[in-house]
């Protein structure tokens, strides 16, 4: 959901050219796999948002705005790293969460 609504809100898509299987899993973005690769690496749907800086870019630090707090993060306070992305590229293809722990020192 999260790719969705970064589609959604950045006009790259539209929620009417999205396709939903039986489950009403999203399994179709409404764009190309060439495209849809591009902004997954790029990481920055899976970041927090809301709270954007004076050059337009996320400016907080708070990733659990809308989740609970523990080991498994689901927005990234900052771009995710290629790790981070292999691990979100993991769980967009079974549809489950991959278990992960962040460090946290």
């Amino acid at each position: 959901m999260q790719i969705a609504r970064f589609l959604i809100d950045e006009d790259i898509a539209r929620a009417e050219d999205m396709e939903f299987d039986e489950n009403g899993r999203l399994v179709y973005f409404g764009i190309s796999s060439k495209l849809l690769d591009e902004v997954i690496e790029s990481g920055t749907p899976f970041m927090t948002s809301g709270c954007k800086g004076k050059d337009g870019t996320v400016a907080c630090n708070r990733p659990y705005a809308n989740s609970r707090p523990g080991p498994r993060m689901r927005n990234y306070p900052f771009p995710p790293t290629k790790d981070d992305i292999k691990l979100i590229r993991a769980q967009l293809e079974t549809g489950e969460e991959v278990p992960f722990e962040v460090e946290i020192s």
